[in-house]
């Protein structure tokens, strides 16, 4: 049986701050599937920070683009606000995980998808 005991922060696998351990059940066969670790608020704030820091680091990387435009009679500003992090079931499709992303991508958000987690919620945190 598969064991996951590594999360993805900031470009590497390193081993969750959190301790609860989960038995993933393969919903076809009903047998145990994996078992994992669950990260935590720690690990939350762990991947906000790092993506904060690559959101920091790649924020002039678009200098040729243009930000503002005319859009019928109005002037559209396209300005970035900071950091996403996006927790999606483990068992999520990927048509979940795009239309979130979808709804960060337009605007110029980092984003960071811890893979082991249970529940289901946006959270923001401005970038400023």
């Amino acid at each position: 049986m598969k064991s996951i005991d590594t999360i993805y922060i900031k470009s590497q696998f390193v081993t969750p701050h959190g301790t609860e351990r989960f038995t993933l059940v393969d919903p076809v066969t009903e047998q145990e599937a994996a078992h994992l670790i669950l990260a935590d608020k720690v690990d939350a704030d762990n991947a906000i920070a790092a993506a904060t820091s690559a959101y920091h680091e790649l924020a002039g990387s678009s200098r040729d683009y243009e930000f503002e435009r005319q859009v019928a009679s109005a002037r559209v500003r396209m300005e970035s606000l900071g950091v996403v992090g996006l927790i999606t079931p483990w068992n999520a499709n990927y048509g979940m995980i795009c239309s979130k992303l979808a709804m960060a991508l337009p605007l110029s958000w980092a984003a960071n998808r811890p893979r082991c987690c249970s529940t289901m919620r946006i959270l923001t945190r401005p970038c400023r």
